[in-house]
């Protein structure tokens, strides 16, 4: 009852204050090719970013030029999360198997940065991070659980969303992800 009770406060505040969560699949692929307009990070990223493995001080906003023309997975994690721990390895595997497409920008919510260093080095996370208390630019970018994968198309739009731990191994959300990337790129030059 108590949770029923805190969703129908979270969904009211919500709703107040014009957060809402990124819809678990992405829209239709289009029949017709498309020119992509690529997006200006920046505006997501006003902070920059850094090697996830290096200490926050070390973030530029010219670091955002890795995610020009790619798919950007903002990745929710955190130390203390035992799902993400799971869930790392995964992605990681992902991510070098499609880093030519594809990039992650790592959004910690841990308690401090010597936590979330911890974690990037345990697992050395080969991707990007935002500086530690930093948050995306973007209100529909909240992680709705943890760990929490938003993808975005190279031109800014969501693209995809995984919540939650690991499925199985390998993870099938990931095949799904990496399908629907390469039926996006048929369809944009």
């Amino acid at each position: 009852m108590k949770t029923l009770y805190l969703c129908g406060i979270f969904f009211l505040l919500a709703s107040v204050f014009g957060l809402q969560a990124a819809p678990e699949k992405a829209p239709a692929v289009p029949a017709q090719k498309e020119k992509v307009e690529l997006f200006d990070w920046a505006k997501f990223f006003p902070s920059g970013i850094m090697k996830a493995r290096q200490k926050s001080s070390t973030a530029s906003v010219k670091n955002l030029a890795v995610l020009k023309g790619k798919f950007v997975i903002l990745y929710h994690s955190a130390n203390w999360c035992t799902h993400c721990h799971r869930f790392t390895p995964e992605l990681i595997r992902f991510y070098k198997k499609n880093r030519k497409t594809t990039e992650v920008v790592f959004q910690s919510g841990d308690n401090s940065e010597k936590a979330m260093e911890e974690y990037a080095k345990s697992h050395k996370m080969p991707w990007y991070a935002l500086p530690y208390g930093k948050k995306i630019n973007n209100s529909n970018a909240i992680a709705m659980a943890y760990p929490c994968a938003i993808v975005y198309s190279p031109d800014g739009q969501f693209f995809y969303n995984i919540l939650g731990g690991p499925k199985a191994s390998p993870d099938p959300r990931l095949k799904e992800l990496e399908d629907k990337i390469r039926a996006w790129q048929k369809n944009h030059p």
